[in-house]
This record gives structure tokens, C-alpha cells and sequence, in this order.
């Protein structure tokens, strides 16, 4: 349980980083405010498509290596997004399909954790751990916005005056190298959970 609250921290406080600076490359780069709009209608209708090819894998593969397979494709958009102005929507609808099955596989993840308690237990305690995981998605996210705002401050952000070359260069590195880094520290989890799941049916 404490495995899947660490990576559901970890990716509510890096990935969320992504989406939230849209805003900011919209008008501090792109210097178009409906860039926006579009890359996160982008994001938002990748992952409502992506969700039943993900249900389906995860009928036919076990839920860590789902988890596995949605975090590099999540990195994989990242670093498509990376690579430059002409890929930067393809590699948000990439960031979208991955980041749709790790949301979803967390959440079955706890419905296991909870089995794996109440066989040990004999004992059926379904609320605690719901609340801790929703505590735990609400702090990183919440954090996540600080985490911004920190790195908004760093690069010189100001709403008056315009992003100069450097600072915009320094903006799209922000905008992909923290949830990359965050997925990368979620894949190392991922491995975690993979061993506490082998470790328990043994």
C-alpha cells in the first residue's frame, strides 16, 4: 500500500506539471492563446480514446505491466513534445494515451492492495484506504501547482513583460524534463510494486 501512495504522490505532483504549463507556452512562446485551448482539448480526448484499448490490455496482461507500458508511453510523448515546435501536439496526445492507463491502472492497483489486506486481516476495510490514496492525489497535485509557480519564478516569468529567447528555452525544458523525471521515479516504483506482488502470492 505504501508503494502505490509513493507513485500515486509522485505522479500527481510531476505529470499534472505538463498540462498546467500550457498556458504559459501559449503565451509566453507560442504568443497564441489558442494553442492552448487546442493542446489541451488534445490531451483531454487522447485519454477519453485511449481508456478502452487500456482496459482491454489489462484484461490480457498483468496490472504492473500495464502500469510499465503506460509510463513509457507517457515518457515517450514527453519526449516527443521535446524534440520540437512541429511534434509538440503529437507528443501531448502520446502524453494523453499514457497518462489515461496509469491513471486507471492506479486505481485498480488499490482495489488489489485492499484484497491483499482483507485476506490477511479477514476484515473488510475498503474506506481507509480509498481516503488515503485521494489525500495523497489532492497533496501532489496541490504541490504541483507550488512546483510551478516555483519554476515560473526561476525562469523570470512576468505577465508584462515578454519571454526573451532564453527564458522560453527554459520554459519548454521545465514544461517536459519534471514529468519526465516524475515518470521515471514512478517506473522505478512500478518495479517496486511488481516485487511486493510477487513476494505476496508466493
Amino acid at each position: 500500500m505504501l508503494l502505490l501512495l509513493a507513485l500515486g504522490f509522485a505522479q500527481a505532483l510531476t505529470l499534472p506539471f505538463f498540462a498546467r504549463s500550457f498556458a504559459y507556452i501559449g503565451k509566453g512562446i507560442v504568443h497564441d492563446a489558442s494553442w492552448t485551448g487546442t493542446a489541451l482539448t488534445t490531451l483531454a480526448l487522447s485519454q477519453l480514446v485511449a481508456l478502452p484499448g487500456w482496459m482491454s490490455i489489462a484484461r490480457r496482461i498483468g496490472q504492473t505491466h500495464v502500469l510499465a507500458l503506460a509510463l513509457a508511453t507517457t515518457a515517450a510523448g514527453l519526449a516527443l513534445f521535446a524534440t520540437g515546435s512541429a511534434s509538440t501536439i503529437a507528443g501531448i496526445a502520446l502524453f494523453g494515451i499514457g497518462n489515461a492507463g496509469l491513471q486507471m491502472m492506479i486505481w485498480a492497483s488499490l482495489a488489489d492492495a485492499i484484497d491483499h489486506g482483507d485476506r490477511q486481516t479477514g476484515m473488510r476495510f475498503e474506506g481507509l484506504p480509498v481516503a488515503l490514496l485521494l489525500l495523497t492525489l489532492k497533496s501532489g497535485g496541490g504541490l504541483s501547482g507550488a512546483l510551478l509557480g516555483h519554476g515560473l519564478s526561476r525562469i523570470g516569468w512576468t505577465i508584462a513583460t515578454p519571454l526573451t529567447e532564453a527564458q522560453g528555452a527554459r520554459l519548454m525544458t521545465m514544461a517536459w524534463s519534471v514529468p519526465l523525471s516524475g515518470a521515471a521515479l514512478c517506473f522505478a516504483l512500478v518495479l517496486g510494486l511488481s516485487r511486493w506482488s510477487r513476494a505476496s502470492d508466493r
